[in-house]
């Protein structure tokens, strides 16, 4: 396929443990930071993952695609090392341009658990309010990330708009933290 469509439940609505399979694209290159497959020898990750420990030395670095819990039985997951990686240049103390691609050892096959994510046309919009998803394995409380989740977990957050959050968000850090080319949840 091109790529996947999740297969959302409507019965979780915020803040729960996703169901196996929901986020066939949702990779873990590291314990502390995710990334989606976007086809079977790539993966689009955070630039900042260059600075955890594992990724000094590609010979230890792995993918872990298919992943549900980080303890236990994952019968759906494959791992895959990482052969390249390719950061974009980026400002790493605000994050701008964060991204990296992870050129994978081998290509993985698609299963219904594993499957490449959409990537949006560079001329598409978000629209203030339009819901969007965020996955991951960190607990969330007051908006404060607490120590790792072991279970995938899923919320559905409102996209603010860019305009609005860049007033806030600059006014208070006393500088641009917020660029046009991000997009904001709240």
């Amino acid at each position: 396929p091109a790529c996947s469509q999740a297969p959302l439940s409507p019965s979780v609505l915020q803040g729960d443990s996703a169901q196996e399979g929901s986020w066939p694209w949702k990779g873990q290159p590291a314990r502390e930071c995710g990334g989606s497959l976007i086809n079977s020898d790539w993966v689009l990750t955070a630039a900042e993952i260059h600075l955890m420990n594992e990724f000094h030395r590609l010979s230890v670095c792995y993918v872990y695609l298919g992943r549900q819990t980080q303890l236990g039985s994952n019968p759906h997951e494959v791992s895959r090392g990482v052969r390249m990686i390719i950061i974009y240049p980026y400002t790493s103390y605000i994050f701008y341009d964060n991204i990296a691609l992870l050129k994978l050892s081998s290509p993985v096959n698609f299963t219904d658990y594993i499957q490449p994510i959409c990537l949006d046309d560079v001329n598409s919009s978000f629209l203030n309010c339009t819901s969007c998803w965020v996955t991951g394995w960190a607990n969330m409380t007051d908006n404060l990330a607490l120590s790792g989740n072991k279970t995938l977990q899923q919320v559905q957050l409102p996209i603010i708009e860019n305009t609005d959050c860049m007033n806030q968000t600059n006014a208070i850090y006393n500088f641009k933290l917020v660029t046009e080319t991000m997009i904001y949840t709240g």
